[in-house]
């Protein structure tokens, strides 16, 4: 494996050398350059490649570029270059205003890169470029791109369930929570779509003393000790915990996990595989495949610990100034009524 110097510090790389280190006739052609990946988002290691982004006239001939992408020495470092035309970036970045869920990983990668990727060369021209979509748009477009992955994982979850395919369906509750997880990193504006480093971006969102990230470290490495329906039960009801725990952070206040849930949180008391699915600023109540648009205030209620009081979720509420127009017997009403449905034990 290639290993390079540690002491080198990659942020003072210079586009200049970008350009010495290739053919001078493609010079006049280059827009701008920028690091991109992992050492641009600061998650690096000694051994990770540095990528460089090189955008190009679109009058330049691609055989031209042709050669300019992958390794290239650079000032005695090895860089990775990845090369497009502006019209490429331009068309690659129209469609990161549209519907994200039509998008491959793979663009909505790029696009990120190209957003959150730093300028070593014509800096002004990066950011005439990206001046063409809001990046707070893009993030959103990723939150709720992960949250549609999460449906669609749900309904796999609840199937496999009911076919008996219990190893199956703890992985899928696995998977579900990833998801959430990377919804959540998406609304913080943590975009990169590289699972590697979700547990990174988490830690660096959260303390490693906070609740949610120790009960996401439970689920990735705790696992079941034995391998037979009744372990793996236990983990899928732990992973759905988890997961409307990420649901309170994305859809209200990431403090209400603090205050509404107490370790373990094992959901031994989760009696029902119900979601709670957030589609634009409404909330939907699924469980199985039946569906029903709920106000927010059922949403906190079917979420939090129910072991929690009625006067515990008003008081948390309260504490982090949530709008809902709520009061303690209205919450006390509504847990109610949710219990003589069968929702809440």
């Amino acid at each position: 494996m290639m290993t390079r110097d540690a002491s080198i510090d990659v942020t003072k790389l210079d586009g200049d050398w970008i350009l010495d280190a290739l053919p001078e006739s493609i010079h006049k052609h280059v827009l701008f350059a920028c690091l991109i990946g992992s050492h641009a988002e600061g998650l690096a290691t000694v051994t990770s490649d540095i990528d460089v982004m090189l955008v190009h006239k679109d009058d330049a001939s691609r055989t031209l570029f042709f050669g300019a992408n992958g390794p290239t020495l650079c000032g005695g470092l090895r860089i990775d270059i990845i090369a497009f035309s502006h019209n490429e970036v331009m068309r690659l970045l129209e469609s990161g205003r549209g519907d994200l869920n039509k998008l491959s990983t793979r663009q909505v990668e790029l696009i990120h890169k190209i957003l959150k990727g730093r300028p070593i060369f014509n800096h002004r021209n990066h950011q005439n470029l990206i001046a063409n979509i809001r990046i707070e748009d893009f993030n959103r477009g990723m939150y709720f791109r992960y949250l549609w992955m999460a449906n669609d994982q749900y309904t796999d979850l609840v199937g496999l369930i009911e076919g008996g395919h219990i190893r199956e369906a703890a992985e899928t509750a696995r998977s579900l929570t990833r998801s959430y997880t990377d919804a959540f990193l998406a609304m913080r504006g943590d975009t990169y779509p590289r699972s590697k480093w979700r547990l990174s971006k988490l830690e660096r969102s959260l303390s490693q003393k906070s609740l949610l990230f120790r009960e996401i470290l439970g689920i990735e490495f705790g696992g079941a000790r034995e391998i037979n329906d009744e372990s793996l039960y236990r983990l899928i009801y732990r992973c759905m915990a988890v997961v409307r725990m990420l649901q309170i952070s994305c859809y209200f206040n990431s403090e209400l996990v603090e205050y509404l849930y107490a370790p373990p949180c094992t959901a031994d008391y989760i009696s029902r595989i119900n979601q709670i699915e957030r589609s634009g600023e409404k909330f939907i109540l699924r469980h199985a495949l039946e569906e029903k648009v709920v106000d927010p205030l059922t949403a906190i209620c079917l979420l939090v610990d129910e072991q929690r009081s009625d006067a515990d979720i008003y008081s948390a509420l309260k504490f982090v100034n949530f709008d809902g127009g709520f009061s303690l017997q209205s919450i006390a009403r509504r847990r109610q009524i949710l219990k003589n449905l069968g929702f809440l034990s």
